[in-house]
């Protein structure tokens, strides 16, 4: 008789253990696919870079790629990047920047290209923003691109220490 009493209490936490294990299974596969999805959406929305346009200087072959980074949240800015290419499309310069375009993807209509003998003209134009006017410059010696930039110097003060920006 104890036999028996010992069989069913066996099966019965067998039963158990089973159902135990299946669940945490479940449980385990839940969390693995909401980590996947969490995972897809911050990336989209924060790292995802995706090109608007290409704009190509006929003159000499120098190429303003603008990007969109992630995606706007909502109503917020959406950050962009504009990257400059020499004609052996290697990179001279870039700047990333927010647009304001009332949380509506940037399109080629936010970007104007004025490609000029020594520089490039960039402006960036939003729905909630007025134009922001960037221009970088560069010159061309003996077949290939060297950039030669020309940037403000920030000079800022923190306690007794100066940090010099160039």
């Amino acid at each position: 008789m104890t036999e028996k009493i010992n069989s069913k209490k066996d099966i019965v936490i067998k039963i158990i253990s089973v159902i135990i294990m299946a669940l945490l299974a479940i449980f385990s596969i839940f969390i693995i696919i909401t980590i996947v999805i969490f995972g897809s959406l911050i990336y989209s929305l924060s790292f995802d870079t995706r090109t608007i346009e290409t704009f190509t200087n006929e003159n000499n072959n120098y190429t303003i790629k603008f990007q969109e980074i992630g995606c706007a949240a909502f109503f917020g800015p959406t950050k962009v990047k504009v990257i400059l290419y020499n004609d052996k499309k290697r990179k001279i310069d870039q700047f990333t920047t927010p647009l304001y375009n009332d949380g509506k993807s940037p399109t080629k209509d936010n970007i104007s290209v004025i490609w000029l003998d020594d520089r490039v003209k960039i402006i960036i134009d939003g729905e909630e923003q007025s134009e922001d006017i960037y221009e970088i410059n560069y010159s061309k010696w003996e077949g290939w691109s060297k950039p030669s930039f020309s940037y403000d110097i920030i000079v800022l003060e923190v306690g007794k220490w100066r940090i010099k920006k160039s």
